[in-house]
């Protein structure tokens, strides 16, 4: 379960680094140690800023200076952990989405993993949508990277778009909850889901009902990844329609 909401903080440009975060601090590990949980997550993922951290304005410098100070009694054995960083893509997204402020928001989950392991084992999808909206970070919910000013009004550390998709995408499923998961309907359509219903279901007069459902979205955006993104003959040498 921690491996795949860490995989849904990561979604979707940066899936594979979270994955792996999450495989070499396992969610054990980090439990142990809440406090430090933001400062291993930060060292192993490469992001603590070393002598470009005088750069930084007051406040991130401040928060900065916290997360080595939990780093550096581990950074040796951990070091060879580090992933590299051209995995990452820092770029692309929408401010709010930054993979920093993602991992800040991963931190506080670790925080919070009773409460909503508990929730979700109740299947109470109401208070388990009102605990991830209500995060909070002292921090990261005031900026959107270490770099820049703090914003006039803070900032949902997990937005209510992402907590849709990782309610299909991991906790539903997880939980085996279908009868929530088939009723779960999406507030709007992402970039993703235009382009593979455009390749999919193009033509087809009930497409845009099909993507008001949650999970007929987000199989779609599978189908899509699965067969899609990874043939380069324009459909011509597709495998989907053989085993559909």
């Amino acid at each position: 379960l921690f491996q795949a909401i860490s995989m849904g903080m990561g979604y979707p440009n940066n899936q594979l680094p979270f994955r792996l975060l999450a495989q070499r601090l396992p969610l054990g590990r980090l439990i142990q140690d809440p406090e430090s949980a933001e400062a291993l997550l930060f060292g192993v993922a490469g992001h603590l800023p070393t002598s470009a951290i005088l750069d930084l304005a007051c406040e991130a410098r401040s928060h900065v200076r916290k997360l080595w100070e939990r780093w550096w009694p581990h950074r040796i054995a951990l070091q060879s952990l580090q992933i590299p960083s051209a995995i990452w893509r820092m770029h692309g997204q929408r401010p709010a989405n930054h993979p920093l402020r993602r991992l800040g928001a991963l931190s506080v989950l670790v925080r919070h993993w009773r409460s909503l392991k508990r929730l979700i084992a109740a299947n109470d999808w109401k208070c388990t949508t009102t605990l991830l909206r209500g995060l909070t970070h002292p921090f990261w919910t005031h900026h959107y990277t270490l770099h820049s000013g703090p914003t006039p009004k803070p900032l949902a550390l997990i937005g209510a778009e992402r907590v849709e998709e990782l309610l299909s995408n991991s906790l539903l499923p997880f939980s085996g909850d279908w009868q929530k998961l088939s009723a779960l309907r999406t507030r709007e359509q992402n970039r993703r889901s235009r382009t593979a219903a455009a390749r999919l279901l193009a033509g087809r007069s009930d497409a845009r009902k099909l993507l008001s459902h949650a999970a007929c979205q987000q199989g779609l955006i599978q189908l899509y990844e699965d067969f899609c993104r990874c043939d380069t003959s324009d459909c011509i040498h597709c495998r989907f329609p053989e085993r559909s």
